[in-house]
């Protein structure tokens, strides 16, 4: 099992990262053989997370859209 408390991932197909309306102490925990994908910035993992899982991310994203 493998926790994570910072950075910016896409964990099988959820989008993770942790910002100002993380709660502290929070975190994410996979087991190790889950597909994970890192990005240096949340902006590329935003990016990434709406090119390759576009029904996840407008299920975990909602106010992004406006239809």
């Amino acid at each position: 099992m493998i926790t994570r408390t910072s950075g910016f991932g896409i964990i099988g197909t959820y989008a993770y990262f942790a910002d100002s309306d993380t709660p502290v102490g929070a975190c994410v925990s996979y087991s190790e053989n889950t597909y994970v994908q890192e990005f240096a910035t949340k902006e590329l993992l935003m990016s990434a997370h709406r090119e390759q899982f576009p029904d996840q991310h407008r299920q975990q994203f909602p106010e992004e859209y406006t239809d």
